[in-house]
This record gives C-alpha cells, sequence and structure tokens, in this order.
C-alpha cells in the first residue's frame, strides 16, 4: 500500500510517498517544499500530487507537524496554518489523514535507528529507562519516551514553548 507521509515545519514541509508492507517501508518520492510559500497545507499536497504522479496512488497519510495536535487538529506554531486532518482528507480524497506532533513523529521512529543513525554526545553506561528527542530548527521540538519495563512509549511535550 502507498502512503503519503510528511514533516510539515515552520521552514519547510517535506514531503513523500512510501511503499508498505512486511514491516518494511520503500521510499518511492519525495519533495520540499518552504512552508511560508505556501497559503496553507492543502496547497502543498496538491502541488505534490501534481509533480509526483505516484502521489495519487496513496490512500491514507500521516503528517508529523510543529504543534500541538488535538483531535488530528492542529494550530501550526510557526506558520499561520490550522490543519485539520478529517477535513482535509476530505478536500483531498485520502481515505484517512492522521495528524501528530513533529518531534513524537520523530519518537516514534528512534527504535528504527541503527548504530549508523546516531551520534554519541557523551559515553555513559547502557541503561533501560526513559529517553528523550530534541530537534533545535525554526523553533524547540521537545519529545519524550517513557519505558513501562517492555518498550517505549513516545509522546509530544511542547516543552519548547514553556519558560524554565
Amino acid at each position: 500500500m502507498n502512503v503519503m507521509v510528511g514533516d510539515i515545519g515552520g521552514t519547510n514541509s517535506r514531503i513523500a510517498v512510501v511503499e508498505t508492507g512486511n514491516d518494511r517501508f520503500e521510499l518511492l518520492d519525495e519533495r520540499t517544499y518552504p512552508s511560508r510559500d505556501f497559503p496553507s497545507l492543502k496547497e502543498v499536497l496538491a502541488e505534490f500530487v501534481e509533480e509526483v504522479p505516484v502521489a495519487g496512488s496513496a490512500r491514507r497519510a500521516c503528517f508529523g507537524i510543529a504543534g500541538p495536535v488535538w483531535d488530528n487538529r492542529c494550530d501550526a506554531t510557526n506558520l499561520p496554518w490550522v490543519v485539520d486532518g478529517d477535513l482535509l482528507a476530505q478536500q483531498l480524497d485520502l481515505g484517512e489523514i492522521r495528524l501528530l506532533n513533529d518531534l513524537e513523529a520523530g519518537a516514534w521512529g528512534l527504535g528504527q535507528l541503527g548504530s549508523d543513525g546516531l551520534d554519541t554526545l557523551k559515553e555513559g553506561d547502557s541503561v533501560r529507562g526513559n529517553r528523550a528527542l530534541l530537534a533545535p530548527g525554526t523553533g524547540l521540538g521537545e519529545a519524550a519516551l517513557f519505558w513501562d519495563g517492555h518498550r517505549h512509549h513516545p509522546y509530544a511535550t511542547e516543552g519548547g514553548h514553556a519558560d524554565f
């Protein structure tokens, strides 16, 4: 099945189509668009679908977006966009669009990184426990992963929008 995915930030919107199946993902095509050149995510996605023919075969989409996501809706933090995943799915004739906070989306992918995808800042003892993901960019994104004794559970924090 082909799925449209993206990282929607205050500076750039990175959109891709991946083929999924048998616990694997294959990148079929991707593009990067300057977010502020568009009045909404709908227009970004319309241009992507026009430029990338295989995007028309996607029946589902998932986007990590910079900002708090409640009920599949986000008031973007660094853009004048309000993104409603359910409404956008109807407008673009997609079966489903799910929105996640961008750092929560990144946290879900941490377990897929191999050692070649990590840089050690300071050597330490290897232990199981909670984790954090920090991403300085247009803003300061933060996510956390709590360890329940069996696996990590990612969650968005929006900690970059709070005073210390």
